[in-house]
């Protein structure tokens, strides 16, 4: 009897579910008009042609930063504590590996002022680091620096 009533209701409930799934359909909008018309009465850009994306999506785009450090050999560097900064407020750092590559996959900074800097007192000793920030020139997304070995 007891297997009869959980069969009953897991009947039941699976009709239910197929019930109100079947009742909800989608509202396709009128696409006659240049703007869209949305519920609250306020209008909407159309999607950009070119991207997809409405005119409001506020989503910023992600951009990769490839930063190569290397010694005046050409040799990669590895372990170079190095950071991106952004209008002066640097971002979390990050380690080169054993190419001597690290990367930095941020949002787009727009017109932001971008620079790098290599932290001397994290990276490996024997070489001599930049004192300054490196400035990086807008829409630059790979970065090569060459740091000199100390005179023994």
């Amino acid at each position: 009897m007891k297997k009869f009533l959980i069969l009953a209701l897991t009947l039941v409930l699976m009709l239910t579910f197929v019930v109100a799934c079947n009742d909800k359909t989608p509202e396709v909008p009128d696409n006659n008009n240049d703007k869209t018309e949305q519920p609250d009465g306020e209008n909407q850009q159309p999607a950009d042609p070119d991207t997809g994306k409405d005119e409001g999506d506020t989503k910023p785009e992600k951009v990769t930063y490839t930063i190569t450090i290397k010694d005046q050999d050409g040799n990669p560097i590895a372990e170079v504590e190095a950071q991106i900064c952004v209008d002066g407020v640097c971002k979390k750092p990050n380690v080169t590996n054993e190419n001597g590559v690290v990367t930095f996959t941020m949002d787009d900074p727009g017109e932001s002022v971008l620079s790098l800097q290599i932290n001397e007192g994290a990276s490996p000793a024997g070489y001599e680091y930049p004192t300054e920030k490196i400035a990086i020139e807008a829409g630059q997304t790979e970065v090569t620096v060459t740091l000199n070995k100390k005179a023994q």
